[in-house]
């Protein structure tokens, strides 16, 4: 960069130079007067244009550059709507304790969800010990203040990350639907109890962590959706064999209850086997519980539209058509 200047300068000097040059030879120097202009010109120019780029333009700050190169953009996910990265921070940042009850091999796999590209570190003993600190305090620092609410819906990209591994993970809500009942008029929709819907979350992903548990879910139930036999017809015709409803929900990670293994419900029904080598397996049992609210308690249900796309890759709102509404307080 300092040559580029020092380069344009000196280009600047010379067309002085050349303006108080006598008559003689003019028209030689004139030429070169207008070609260095021309190349301050065109330099200028590619400099504007450099910074309309994305990606381009002033240098970064200490703490943008910061961010730019840290964990974040190892694997993308801060472009994804609900991946495992931030909803852990949402839960670190309600119950940062996490870092100091869990066992180490539980906190590698939280801390791989930041630094998925530090498996050597994992792997040695020594090195993890010495930046355990670190990573702790980073990963507390950028969840502090994280937002705790989320939307998951069949057009969005609902995967933990951009990793390989990854990929062929999708966490939409996928409701089945059964035989549609002519004598009711209606279809059966089976809807998962709280523990068994697939929500985008860490625990997912074998950090084994954090746990969840959606508050406002009860048990697995079968609703039945009213419908005319006619439009029944035509939804029959676009489920095209996959008879099953997408759906659409907001969630907020309200709380974290069981930080400490005996600050946890199951812990006195559990503290007698924690003797000798049991007491790691019941405090591997023991992991911390993020309580989950549907918002509105509701979810919307939509039908997978575009013919040919297979469900789960379409990635518009158009791809889809909104079929009904459950509403979790009258289930």
């Amino acid at each position: 960069m300092k040559r580029k200047i020092a380069h344009h300068l000196m280009l600047a000097l010379m067309i002085t130079a050349i303006g108080l040059m006598p008559a003689q030879g003019q028209s030689f120097f004139d030429k070169l007067k207008k070609k260095a202009e021309e190349v301050v010109k065109d330099k200028a120019t590619e400099a504007v244009n450099d910074s309309e780029k994305p990606g381009k333009g002033a240098a970064p700050s200490s703490a943008s550059a910061k961010k730019a190169s840290g964990p974040a953009a190892q694997d993308g996910a801060e472009d994804l709507p609900t991946s495992a990265r931030k909803i852990a921070r949402a839960v670190l940042n309600l119950a940062p304790a996490i870092f100091d009850s869990r066992p180490d091999h539980q906190l590698k796999q939280l801390v791989r969800i930041f630094y998925p590209g530090e498996d050597k570190i994992f792997a040695n003993e020594f090195v993890w010990r010495k930046r355990k600190a670190e990573f702790r305090q980073n990963i507390l620092a950028e969840s502090k203040g994280a937002p705790a609410t989320f939307t998951v819906a069949p057009w969005l990209n609902n995967r933990p990350s951009h990793l390989p591994l990854d990929k062929k993970i999708h966490n939409n809500l996928q409701i089945p639907v059964g035989r549609y009942d002519f004598d009711r008029g209606a279809w059966p929709i089976y809807v998962p109890a709280a523990n068994a819907v697939r929500l985008p979350w860490i625990n997912a992903y074998g950090s084994g962590a954090v746990g969840y548990q959606v508050s406002n879910m009860g048990p697995a139930t079968t609703h039945w959706l009213p419908m005319a036999a006619d439009k029944a017809e035509k939804l029959d015709q676009q489920f095209r064999g996959h008879y099953q409803l997408v759906g659409r929900y907001s969630f907020t990670v309200t709380d974290v209850i069981g930080v400490r293994p005996e600050d946890h419900p199951d812990y006195e029904k559990n503290k007698k086997y924690m003797k000798g080598a049991h007491k790691d397996k019941v405090i591997d049992k023991l992991t911390p519980v993020a309580r989950v609210r549907i918002d509105d308690g509701k979810i919307d249900l939509y039908v997978l539209t575009a013919s040919g796309v297979a469900l789960g890759n379409a990635t518009s709102l158009g791809d889809y058509r909104y079929v009904t509404t459950l509403h979790l307080d009258q289930l």
